[in-house]
């Protein structure tokens, strides 16, 4: 078995770097930016990315919600950054684990 330690990202560390008024803004933009770069172990789950969108679009959960087509774009980010892992569960991959790590 092969084992590594890595932080799963969840909803409020990708909200918090779209919201600059947050007080969070800057630890959790710089926690992504890190996994970009591959200087942090960082993975995430498709879920995650759902509520991503669910909460940035929604006018009573946000004081300045996006546009569908700029979360979406920050979601594409997420999906193309090549050094945070994305985990899939067995029912989401042509695969035999529960769960799979896979960077796209």
């Amino acid at each position: 078995m092969i084992t590594s330690e890595a932080a799963v990202l969840d909803t409020n560390v990708l909200v918090y770097p779209a919201d600059e008024m947050s007080p969070f803004h800057v630890p959790s933009r710089d926690l992504r930016d890190r996994g970009v770069r591959g200087d942090e172990k960082l993975c995430i789950f498709p879920q995650v990315m759902s509520e991503f969108y669910a909460i940035l679009t929604d006018p009573k959960r946000v004081s300045n919600p996006r546009s569908q087509e700029e979360v979406v774009a920050e979601i594409e980010k997420y999906l193309q950054a090549k050094r945070i892992l994305k985990l899939f569960t067995k029912s989401q991959c042509a695969c035999n684990h529960v769960w799979t790590a896979q960077a796209l």
